[in-house]
This record gives structure tokens, sequence and C-alpha cells, in this order.
């Protein structure tokens, strides 16, 4: 009876040791569990905050941020859907006006030196061929001592002669649209004698 008591009191202690680590394994697990769940929490709410800290940045910065390089590739992803933008009117206006033609440089003239006046002569055979200049081919600005001759529209061609010093002073100048040429009159404050046009 001693020998099946002890038995029975030693098979009984052991269920109730293995009883005992069973409810130890659970609960460690609940405890694992528990501190997996809050520290994903945790990591949760700090990845939050480096975003937000990160999109601030970004926003504030933009390129120059240090973070634009790490940010993610969605918000750089551009949307080619829906309407195509729509171009400003006076854009296209100006985009559809004639191109301002390129001034050549007039080389071939003559001048002549008189009591009064001093003329200059352009001949336009070769840049208007088979056609007589008029004045709106023709606009002559002047100061105390300076000319500009501009001939516009010459076969598509503009044409500038510029005597940015003359040798004296003058108090007026005119042209002549001729068959062949254009005529600069140029009228004198003093009368002396010009023996170069432009003062070197």
């Amino acid at each position: 009876m001693a020998d099946v008591e002890g038995e029975s009191v030693e098979s009984g202690m052991s269920e109730l040791d293995l009883g005992s680590a069973e409810d130890c394994k659970d609960s460690s697990r609940t405890d694992n569990n528990n501190e997996t769940s809050e520290a994903g929490e945790t990591a949760a709410v700090d990845n939050g905050e480096a975003q937000n800290a990160l999109q601030e940045n970004i926003r504030r910065k933009g390129k120059n941020a240090y973070y634009y390089a790490h940010a993610s590739s969605r918000e750089t992803v551009k949307n080619y859907g829906g309407e195509p933008p729509r171009i400003d009117p006076t854009e296209a206006e100006d985009a559809n006006l004639p191109r301002k033609k390129i001034k050549n440089v007039v080389k071939r003239y003559s001048w002549a030196d008189g009591k009064k006046t001093v003329k200059i002569y352009v001949p336009t055979e070769d840049l208007l061929p088979s056609q007589e200049p008029t004045d709106d081919n023709v606009e002559l600005e002047w100061t105390e001592t300076s000319l500009t001759l501009q001939l516009k529209d010459m076969n598509g061609k503009d044409y500038e002669l510029c005597l940015p010093v003359l040798h004296s002073e003058i108090s007026n100048a005119s042209h002549k649209c001729k068959s062949d040429s254009v005529v600069v009159t140029i009228r004198k404050v003093t009368e002396v004698s010009w023996y170069q046009l432009v003062k070197k």
C-alpha cells in the first residue's frame, strides 16, 4: 500500500508539475505577443514621425533638401493623364510673330562736301534689283554729331549705315529716294570744309 500510495503521490505530483509548466509556457507566449505588439506600435509611431519630418524637410527646402533623394518614388511620379495643359494665348501670339531681321552693314557709299551741305550717296541697285526704293524702305535718324541710315526690306533684308561721330556739327538731315540710290543731305552748322566724313 505504501508503495502504491507513493507511486500515486509521485504520479500526482508529476501531473501537477506538467500542468504548471504548460501554464508557464502559455503565460510566456502571451507576454511575448504583448511585447511584440507594443514594439510594433512603437515602431509604427516612430516611422510615422520620421516620415512626417522627412516630408516637412522636403516641403520647406524643395530640391535642396538633404532627404530629397530619399523621398518615396510615389511622390515624384508625374501624372500624365487628364486634359493637356493650356497654353497662354500671349505666348502663342509671340511665337507667331515674325522674326526680327538681321541688319547688314552698308559697305558701298560715297559722299561729297559742299559749302553749306554734305551729301551721301548710297547705291541700291545691288540691294534692291529691278525695283526703286521708296520712303517706306528708308528711316533716317540723326543728332548734332551723328547719323544713322536704315534701309528696310531691301529684297528681304535690312541694311544700316551708321556714322557715330561726324566731322562737324550738323543742324539738319534729310533723304531722297532715286531710281537706283538713296541720297542723304546733311546741313552744316558752320561753313567749314569737311576733309573726312567721320572723325577717326
